[in-house]
């Protein structure tokens, strides 16, 4: 039970305390006098969005603070362990909830005085408040809410939830196992390079020592080549071209030798003897140039292994290098890419495995829900249809239906390959889930008499919408789920006997529950427990907005006001006082 809430500096509210009562709590008063900011507070403290906006010009902050009242079997004790906080030591049996806004944007809640998040108190005020304001009443037109409705009424809330849960751990299973598929169709590509690159090291069989020795090879080789060429041409210049030096030398005995002819007996300082002596060095010089060769001599079957090698390593240097033990780290990293490749793989498979049972499960729990919600269906729709003609719309049919989700409507869509483990019929049948299970119930309508229920949202007028929001959770709270009920001008669109009737509703609604009820109507202001009066005022240059409670006189004039419009008469206080009668004498045990 909420028992106190106050208001400081939100809007035209600078300081609101009221404390409310068990059973009906009306709040009556003129267009613009502050009705609505409680309704307003309860919102923040549900967790709506905070607009600084609200805060009362001249002030830097607002803040709202709801003390609530709980049995000990309150779900609401074991959420304030959970986040951390701590009972009240001077009122074990009270929570506090508290926003505060600011200018700044930074706004704060609290709970018992301990800071959480908007998302903590969303969740314990979820426990604490219910409202029902036109907004509100708006969510009739979803077929969404229709569900949770039903599923409230045959108690499949947990059940749903449970559903929800393994449903999308479902689908986050298979979005993981399709990033994990093209996770692994990359690393196929990779892994089928890596395991070329792999196999060219692995039958190449580099090792250093050969290495060093194919190096040496090649380099013998090298120095062959050149000691080749450079003989060819020392062996050219002495003895094997037309101008070599043997030939030359051979000429130029001649030639001394037909000197020394022409001499005769002459003495002249030629002679044979020196060009065979210089004859005699070229042609050792010859000799030793054999045998040089034969220093660089090498194997020619050897050489051409070594080229062979050679050419092996430098490929691989090139591509892996620039020494072998670059080649021998990208060998180890070819391992290890083939070894995550299997271990993505091994990943794939486990979540499939899970996969199968999460949809296995979903599958269940589904039809589980399914078959209880269609159990209850005509109960809701009979009780809802009575609670109705209570409200003055005797003639209305109510019905809730079921509608099957198909293929066509489901949002989502899967990669087959993904799903080839599993049974193709359980396949399309949880592609056809969705968050609500395997069908989204549907309320249908009908106000007059001879025209079939049709969808609610497509018929019912926003009075009928109101009443009819009433009449749910008449019969969907019958054990006072919520702490305070709240119903914002739930009135609209009605007058009359059925305004009464609703009134009357509401008080019976309350016998066990606590509700906070902002009306304009006399025959349903006339049935609360406690009555509200909201006025304005003008301080300081400022309007501001004051909330009391109404002495028995002051109700009567309040009532008759609402009766009679802004003149008071004998006879609207005389209306007012029967109202009130008649009321009291209903509520009375």
């Amino acid at each position: 039970m909420l028992i106190r809430l106050h208001i400081q500096n939100l809007a035209i509210a600078e300081n609101v305390c009221v404390s409310l009562t068990r059973g009906l709590n009306i709040i009556t008063g003129e267009t613009g006098a502050g009705k609505s900011l409680l309704v307003d507070g309860l919102a923040l403290l549900r967790g709506a969005k905070a607009d600084a906006g609200l805060i009362r010009d001249g002030n830097d902050s607002a803040s709202v603070t709801g003390t609530f009242k709980l049995p000990q079997s309150s779900a609401v004790w074991a959420q304030l362990e959970t986040h951390g906080c701590l009972r009240d030591s001077e009122a074990p049996d009270e929570v506090t909830l508290r926003r505060v806004l600011s200018r700044t944007g930074k706004h704060r809640s609290y709970l018992n005085d301990t800071q959480i998040s908007t998302r903590v108190l969303q969740e314990i005020a979820a426990e604490l408040i219910d409202i029902s304001s036109q907004f509100e009443n708006q969510k009739l037109l979803n077929s969404d809410t229709h569900t949770l409705y039903l599923d409230e009424f045959v108690e499949t809330t947990e059940l749903r939830e449970k559903f929800q849960s393994t449903w999308q751990g479902a689908w986050t299973l298979i979005s993981e196992i399709e990033r994990l598929e093209k996770e692994l169709a990359l690393q196929k590509r990779e892994q089928d390079l890596c395991q070329f690159e792999l196999d060219q090291i692995e039958q190449a069989d580099l090792r250093d020592d050969e290495w060093a020795q194919v190096q040496r090879m090649v380099g013998l080789g090298q120095k062959a080549v050149h000691a080749a060429r450079l003989t060819a041409d020392i062996r050219m210049m002495v003895s094997d071209s037309e101008h070599s030096c043997l030939s030359q030398l051979s000429l130029c005995r001649r030639s001394i030798e037909r000197l020394l002819k022409l001499a005769g007996s002459e003495k002249i300082p030629l002679g044979i003897e020196k060009i065979d002596e210089i004859s005699a060095h070229v042609e050792e010089l010859l000799q030793q140039l054999d045998s040089t060769e034969d220093v660089f001599r090498i194997d020619e079957h050897d050489l051409q292994e070594s080229l062979a090698r050679s050419e092996i390593y430098n490929t691989l240097l090139q591509k892996f290098g620039p020494t072998l033990d670059h080649v021998r780290a990208h060998r180890e990293h070819c391992i290890k890419t083939l070894s995550l490749s299997n271990a993505l793989q091994e990943d794939i498979s486990r979540k499939q495995k899970k996969l199968t049972q999460s949809i296995t499960a979903s599958l269940t729990q589904a039809r589980e829900l399914s078959q209880r919600r269609a159990a209850g269906l005509s109960a809701l729709s009979n009780s809802i249809q009575k609670a109705l003609a209570e409200l003055g719309m005797p003639r209305t049919r109510f019905l809730c239906e079921l509608q099957r989700n198909s293929l066509a409507t489901s949002p989502r869509s899967v990669n087959a390959e993904t799903l080839s483990s599993i049974n193709p019929d359980e396949i399309e049948t949880f592609l056809m889930l969705s968050r609500s299970g395997a069908e989204r119930a549907q309320f249908l309508m009908s106000a007059n008499a001879g025209i079939a229920p049709q969808p609610i949202e497509r018929v019912a007028s926003g009075g009928e919408l109101s009443r009819t929001m009433l009449a749910i959770k008449s019969v969907l709270f019958e054990d006072g789920a919520m702490s305070v009920f709240v119903f914002d001008e739930i009135d609209t669109g009605i007058s009359g006997s059925i305004a009464s009737k609703v009134g009357r509703k509401m008080a019976e609604f309350c016998a066990k529950r606590q509700a906070l009820c902002i009306t304009h109507l006399a025959q349903v202001a006339c049935f609360a427990n406690c009555h509200f009066i909201a006025t304005k005022a003008l301080k300081k240059g400022k309007t501001v907005a004051e909330i009391k409670v109404a002495s028995a006189q002051e109700r009567v004039h309040a009532l008759a006001g609402m009766v009679a419009g802004e003149r008071v008469t004998k006879e609207s206080l005389a209306q007012a006082q029967a109202l009130l009668k008649e009321a009291q004498g209903e509520l009375s045990p």
